[in-house]
């Protein structure tokens, strides 16, 4: 009788469990519900930036804690839904022979209404309680990203 108390005991703990316990220190601070602060953009071979954070004006994404997130416009109404998780990025400079780990945030996402699926792919990304910042880089140019939480 008594391990069969001891063993209900150590049933109920281990249910009890938060998901949050097993995520990592950035994926804890990721969750949750953020929005775009300051977005800009770099043409390549270009000096200077464009600042357009009005383009993602309106729009608020929440990172739950079982890797499932939402991306919802207020604006136009449009609502993204997905997944999403934080790789560690080995770079390596041959000019220099040296090499550095960064964070990378990935997210897929699916427009509800329509089914078109979206990626988000951030690299040198950084969070800490209250902000993201992190950057894109494409064909055309570079991205950087500041979002608050909310």
């Amino acid at each position: 009788m008594r391990n069969y108390i001891l063993f209900s005991v150590l049933i109920l703990f281990l249910i009890s469990c938060n998901k949050e316990d097993n995520l990592t220190w950035t994926e804890r601070r990721v969750v949750g519900s953020w929005q775009y602060d300051d977005v800009n953009f770099t043409e390549r071979w270009k000096i200077g930036h464009e600042d357009i954070t009005a383009d993602y004006s309106g729009i608020t994404l929440t990172f739950n804690d079982d890797f499932t997130m939402t991306s919802v416009n207020s604006l136009t109404g449009e609502t993204l839904s997905g997944i999403w998780e934080i790789n560690i990025v080995e770079t390596y400079n041959s000019g220099t022979g040296s090499s550095a780990a960064g964070e990378q945030l990935i997210a897929s996402l699916s427009n509800d209404l329509n089914g078109e699926v979206t990626q988000l792919i951030w690299e040198d990304f950084y969070v800490n309680k209250e902000r993201i910042q992190t950057r894109h880089d494409d064909k055309e140019g570079y991205y950087t990203f500041r979002l608050e939480k909310l």
